[in-house]
């Protein structure tokens, strides 16, 4: 999206280097702000109805971040929308980022951790490639890089239902018995558990 939304400022909106500069302070600085305000969101006493687990609210900052593409496609005609479009992303990304994260280590095993998130991280970098790719296909098929954004629409509404169906409870009762097994493993061979598989 971040790649996108700065190719579209500046080859369809035209704009010069300094609103560049200005976007991509006000993105991560509204990326800070929306890391710290949903999850005090989330707690509030008027959200409790709603149940709002950390995989839930996962999927709502999905959904809330199909407006995204939809805005592109839809209103994106000036600086002004463009600025306001870096503080969505910005607010929904940043946050998006911590709950995924933190919706990913209910999901591993806690002696494991490590080489986990090594394998989040390439996953995460190889998205970043796969992203601006496709976004390039679709602008020199179409020669409007406005189109990319259905690209990244699709791509958001294809894994709605993919993370909707991932059952935390079931996949941190799992990573907690592969712990249990890998501790027990590790009393017997009398090593540390990072090691076991080394044994």
């Amino acid at each position: 999206i971040t790649s996108t939304a700065v190719l579209f400022a500046k080859t369809s909106l035209n704009l010069p280097t300094s609103s560049l500069i200005v976007i991509a302070i006000l993105s991560p600085l509204s990326g800070l702000i929306g890391a710290l305000a949903v999850p005090r969101i989330q707690h509030l006493p008027s959200m409790a109805q709603f149940h709002l687990t950390t995989h839930r609210t996962l999927l709502c900052l999905v959904a809330f971040a199909t407006i995204i593409p939809l805005w592109g496609l839809l209103a994106l005609r000036s600086a002004l929308q463009m600025y306001l479009l870096a503080c969505v992303f910005g607010f929904i990304y940043g946050s998006f980022q911590a709950y995924a994260r933190s919706c990913f280590a209910d999901l591993i095993p806690p002696a494991r951790s490590a080489q986990f998130f090594g394998l989040y991280s390439v996953t995460d970098k190889s998205s970043s490639f796969l992203g601006p790719f496709l976004v390039a296909v679709v602008t020199n098929a179409t020669g409007e890089i406005r189109y990319a954004f259905w690209v990244i629409l699709a791509l958001m509404v294809v894994s709605l239902p993919v993370l909707a169906k991932v059952d935390v409870q079931r996949g941190s009762e799992d990573a907690e018995r592969y712990e249990n097994e890998i501790n027990v493993l590790a009393v017997e061979a009398q090593v540390l558990p990072d090691e076991v598989a080394d044994v």
